[in-house]
């Protein structure tokens, strides 16, 4: 019998679709959740709405008939993922405080806010954002909406679809992130009602505030990050030219984007038994030269994961970092092993690899 080592489902689609069950009144069946510390807030955070919330193994029973707007929410365990409560509570025209500053230090710095405030401005609604709190206030107008993104924002594409799901009009959002994630969040706004369209420069959003009654399953996808990272630390411990003799999955090869071809450049193949899983090939490992950039590109959080490959192949690979700041910090710890790698603004080379 072949074991299987398997991917779980993805924090970043499981996130926000979480607190978009607060956009209808009804009871939600969320099937293959990850049961991750940032899933544990984002309840503790959706049960203040006075929304029942149900565990059994991964999956989650939501009732959110009784839902209300709190007269204070407790953010005490905050993250990143906190502030799809924006977007998914919006419709209801309460003044609203969001507390932003914990998690990944979302601020006018660092991960900024500014495409999710942009697009409440333009429906009409008041904000205030000072020292990582952003105030909501007035009412929002049912009209057309059109943004387009200065660059693809994960975060900004899918609070833009939850604002613009409830405004009833027709809006559009343009150059928008592609990641796999928001295609799992419009699967899932599809179902419980809103029509939305798409194509590879646009989302057209037809908002309306008449969703259906029924009863809602949805199923997470897998996570093409934890995905890639296993693909990588198995061709690590296998001796070259061999096969796995276990399979990884379930994978979706799509989502992997543009790193399926670089890990097959490098002597990394997949190969599939059954749907969606996939024994590895090990080749003799060839340097590379990669850069990250927005999906379909290379995954800014899988960088790491090729650098460490990167110390397993003689001679000299290069990571260029497109996306975010400050994403090579870990090098001095990864010298301190006694390699040899250096960076210089956001890049990052990796020669005179030695083994011990």
């Amino acid at each position: 019998m072949v074991v299987n080592i398997d991917i779980n489902r993805a924090k970043n689609s499981a996130l926000p679709i979480i607190s978009a069950t607060l956009l209808d009144r009804r009871i939600y069946n969320l099937k293959n959740i990850p049961m991750i510390s940032d899933i544990l807030s984002q309840i503790d955070i959706l049960r203040q709405f006075n929304v029942t919330v149900e565990i059994n193994g991964n999956c989650l029973t939501i009732n959110t008939l009784n839902f209300r707007i709190p007269s204070i929410i407790n953010y005490s365990k905050n993250h990143r993922g906190s502030y799809y409560f924006i977007g998914s509570t919006f419709y209801t025209n309460k003044d609203m405080l969001f507390i932003l500053g914990n998690g990944c230090n979302i601020s006018k710095e660092n991960r900024k806010v500014n495409y999710h405030t942009d697009i409440i401005k333009l429906s009409g609604r008041s904000i205030n954002y000072d020292n990582d709190n952003l105030e909501i206030t007035g009412k929002y107008n049912d009209k057309s909406i059109s943004y387009t993104f200065e660059k693809p924002s994960v975060g900004g594409t899918i609070n833009g679809l939850f604002i613009l799901s409830r405004i009833n009009a027709k809006s559009e959002l343009a150059n928008y992130a592609k990641d796999p994630y928001i295609f799992d969040v419009i699967n899932f706004l599809i179902k419980i009602g809103i029509n939305i369209e798409y194509d590879n420069n646009k989302i057209i959003i037809y908002g309306n505030q008449n969703f259906n009654s029924e009863k809602i399953n949805f199923t997470i996808s897998p996570d093409p990050i934890e995905a890639i990272s296993y693909i990588i630390y198995s061709s690590i411990i296998q001796k070259n030219n061999s096969i796995s003799s276990y399979t990884i999955g379930p994978i979706i090869l799509e989502d992997l984007g543009n790193s399926l071809k670089i890990m097959d450049n490098i002597g990394i193949n997949l190969i599939e038994k059954d749907e969606k899983y996939y024994f590895i090939r090990k080749g003799e490992l060839k340097n590379f030269s990669i850069e990250t950039d927005y999906f379909p590109g290379i995954y800014t959080d899988c960088q790491p994961f090729f650098c460490i490959l990167s110390l397993f192949i003689n001679g000299k690979c290069e990571i260029t970092e497109n996306v975010w700041d400050n994403r090579f910090n870990y090098i001095h710890e990864i010298n301190k092993l006694g390699f040899t790698a250096f960076f210089k603004k956001m890049f990052i080379f990796h020669e005179n690899v030695y083994f011990f």
